[in-house]
């Protein structure tokens, strides 16, 4: 086992709610009394499931217990002679890419100083690094029968013991792993890049183990290694290995035998029940498996594969590109199935491989979209870190197979979306939208905060232009669920979308209105990733509303995670709005998760401007007294000190930054889990910003560089007259019937905030100044919602 120093390492031991809902207390809070809460969950599951879905569990429980017994339904075996392979070109193509990606995900851990919220010079942690050497080492474990799997090591042995008779304490997810066979990949890769004949042959002995000890009559075998998810995973790895180093004559023709049991076995168990990623898993290896192999059955898999293809892709990849589980570490998975399938039915089914050509060009422009700085996904949902590909790989994947380099792991021959690390972002346009891209136009010219919000909007934004990379291709006029700003490395990532699909909640969190963020090209804001997948106490809070950037009510969930994969009360977003006012970008949106709490709507605004400030305030709206908790999680290298009771400074990526909040309440600094990684969790800060008051009720704070205030910078004031403009509600009449104005002149909101920010409103109730604010020039940033 791995040990990182001040880090623990422990064991690894799902659309739109109904009308009816909106507005109804639909359940009790998380502390009801246990059989009411258990009965309420199950309705949930009930109401919410597919039928298809619990049909389709019920009948896959009694075949397997069926199977048991009779032995109906265990894989069919081919007749001799009858096995042979179609000639499919596309497959090295395939094989080249897959290898290269391996290459590209191997991953190598430095230290560096881990600091505290108090800022010592800190203890060590991981920092995860990619190259050829950690492919390499990799290897060599395999090699010696050390098998590593959500950071967790376990020496099995020669020949290996896929039992894991001598661990009967791991957990499920590792066994799958095991099962897997992705570390095949880290042979072949080897292979290729020593020209060594000694690592494939590695490779095909431990395909060669497998099949004789994991027999599909052996009833352990078949709730693992025979399981059709684990298929999903297993097969495209042993064609990919195939065709980069293909094993003997003899052994051959048992993979052979081995991989049509398997693919026969798979056609006749896909996932239904579960849906989702699991489905487009069982979809690519059964495509890949009938481009594969010649003969009838082939044909048959082939074209039910390539069926299945289009209707999960159709249903599973929403109009802005995104996988519809929300997760970007299973969108970077879905990605690369739909590659695979691309290049494997290229001359096969050159309808099929146009037609996920056109879905993966889609699926890149949108991950390439919501990447960090450095070239990252953001871990929102269940997402980490050394789970899918790296995303730049799968990116240029998706572009033109010439401009590919070799599987030697050498430099690409094009950097990734050097654009954007000039402040270029594609967006639609802020004001009304078009199914292209405007034209570029410079920004207008830089004029006081005050003058932009006193005149009238006579014209839209202007447009920014994409750049030229995979997002510079037509879009569709639907915006997404998204927002995010870009100026060089300061980046925000505003998440304004579900959860996740109302009947497949797997891997959803409760983070509505979430948010992540970099700063001089380091991460800054962060959400708090996933440490496992068992249920206990750090799953439930990995998807917690206290493990994401998000305004919490009353200690209580936006969602009611439970179980493992489960969700009870939910709540859904409202509409995202953006739009940019005189070098502000701003956005915001509203959910209504906590309505049963008698809080029939929060939201969030935020505004952004290059080299800061940067804006958010939070609002809740209803009648009573809640505590209102606002958490800003950092990532573990962030420094913290404080500066006053309502003021913090950040350290992060050689910048120095103010936070300071401005509206009432109390700051502190706790330390709470980071999980980049399965099975890794790091102390890393969060700030948190506590308020007790009668609703409506909010919290507001800015962030721009720790300099001395200068009597020009923008106050609360200023942000909520931009608001205003923006059509915010807490600076409408209309706040919600709930909410009830004693004032009908005046709003609620916006009088509670007028009281602590010095902000004057006029009879409507809107913000008003006597004073300008002068102006300030900045470069051009980009924002938009995502393409």
């Amino acid at each position: 086992m791995r040990r990182i120093h001040g880090a623990r390492i422990a064991p690894y031991a799902e659309d739109r709610g109904k009308a009816g809902d909106r507005g109804k207390a639909a359940v009790l809070p998380q502390d009801g009394p246990q059989t009411v809460r258990d009965v309420s969950r199950w309705w949930h599951v009930l109401r919410y499931y597919r039928k298809r879905q619990l049909a389709a569990r019920l009948f896959r429980v009694g075949r397997r217990a069926l199977g048991r017994w009779t032995g109906v339904g265990s894989p069919r075996v081919a007749p001799r002679g009858t096995l042979a392979l179609r000639e499919n070109p596309g497959f090295h193509r395939l094989a080249e890419q897959r290898i290269r990606g391996r290459i590209g995900a191997a991953r190598e851990t430095v230290t560096v100083g881990c600091p505290t919220s108090t800022m010592p010079d800190g203890e060590t942690r991981t920092v995860l690094a990619v190259g050829p050497t950690a492919a390499a080492d990799r290897a060599c474990h395999i090699v010696d029968g050390r098998f590593e799997f959500l950071n967790e090591e376990r020496r099995l042995g020669n020949p290996v013991d896929w039992r894991l008779a001598a661990y009967p304490e791991a957990a499920r997810l590792w066994r799958f792993h095991l099962h897997y066979h992705e570390f095949l990949l880290d042979l072949a890769a080897r292979a290729v890049q020593s020209g060594e004949r000694r690592w494939s042959d590695r490779a095909w002995d431990l395909v060669a183990q497998w099949i004789e000890a994991c027999r599909p009559d052996d009833s352990w075998a078949m709730e693992d290694a025979w399981h059709p998810y684990c298929i999903s995973r297993r097969l495209p790895v042993w064609i990919v290995l195939w065709f980069a180093a293909p094993p003997e004559e003899e052994l051959g023709q048992r993979v052979l035998q081995s991989v049509f049991s398997q693919a026969d076995y798979l056609a006749r168990n896909l996932e239904w029940d579960l849906g989702g990623n699991h489905l487009l898993e069982n979809a690519r290896a059964l495509t890949l498996a009938g481009a594969f192999l010649a003969g009838l059955d082939a044909d048959r898999w082939l074209r039910k594969g390539g069926r299945l293809i289009r209707a999960q892709i159709d249903q599973q990849v929403l109009p802005h590109g995104e996988h519809f589980e929300r997760s970007p570490m299973y969108h970077a998975r879905m990605l690369e199935a739909v590659l695979d399938v691309r290049d494997a039915a290229e001359r096969v089914a050159p309808d099929l491989s146009e037609f996920c050509a056109g879905a993966a060009e889609k699926m890149g422009r949108f991950l390439e979209s919501i990447l960090h700085p450095d070239d990252e996904i953001p871990l929102l949902g269940d997402s980490l870190f050394g789970e899918a590909p790296p995303a730049r790989i799968l990116i240029e994947r998706v572009r033109p197979a010439e401009k590919v380099c070799d599987v030697t792991g050498s430099p690409h021959p094009r950097p990734l979306s050097r654009e954007r690390e000039r402040g270029e972002f594609p967006n639609s346009n802020p004001g009304p939208r078009s199914p292209l891209p405007a034209p570029r136009a410079p920004l207008p010219a830089p004029c006081s905060l005050l003058s932009a919000l006193r005149s009238p909007l006579s014209a839209p934004c202007s447009p920014l232009s994409a750049p030229r990379s995979l997002l510079s291709a037509p879009r569709s006029p639907l915006p997404a669920p998204y927002w995010v700003f870009r100026d060089g490395g300061d980046f925000l990532l505003f998440d304004a979308g579900p959860v996740g699909p109302d009947h497949l909640p797997a891997h959803a969190h409760a983070d509505l209105l979430g948010i992540e963020a970099s700063w001089n090209g380091r991460r800054l804001f962060v959400d708090s990733g996933v440490f496992n997948y068992e249920d206990d106490a750090m799953r439930r809070y990995c998807r917690s509303t206290a493990a994401h950037n998000c305004l919490e009510v009353d200690g209580q969930d936006q969602c009611d995670m439970w179980s493992r994969f489960r969700m009870g009360h939910r709540g859904w977003p409202g509409p995202l709005e953006t739009g940019c006012d005189d070098g502000f970008f701003w956005a915001w949106a509203t959910h209504d998760a906590y309505r049963r709490l008698g809080v029939p709507r929060v939201g969030r605004f935020l505004a952004c401007r290059s080299g800061g400030p940067w804006f958010c305030v939070d609002w809740a709206e209803g009648k009573r007294t809640h505590r209102l908790t606002h958490r800003l999680h950092l990532d573990p290298s962030v420094q913290t000190a404080f500066l006053s009771d309502v003021a913090i400074e950040l350290r992060a990526g050689g910048a120095s930054l103010r936070l300071e909040f401005l509206t009432p309440g109390r700051l502190s600094v706790d330390l709470a889990c980071h999980c980049p990684e399965f099975g890794v969790r790091i102390q890393a800060p969060v700030i948190r910003w506590d308020i007790e008051s009668p609703l409506p009720a909010a919290v507001a704070w800015s962030l721009a560089p720790a300099s001395e205030p200068s009597p020009t910078t923008p106050s609360l004031g200023d942000v909520l007259a931009l608001a205003s403009r923006a059509g915010v509600p807490l600076a409408s009449r209309q706040c919600h019937p709930a909410c009830g104005p004693a004032n009908p002149a005046q709003p609620a909101i916006s009088a509670w905030l007028a009281r602590h920010s010095g902000l004057k409103v006029d009879a409507s109730g809107r913000p008003s100044h006597s004073e300008e604010v002068p102006r300030r020039s900045s470069a051009k940033p980009s924002s938009g919602n995502l393409p």
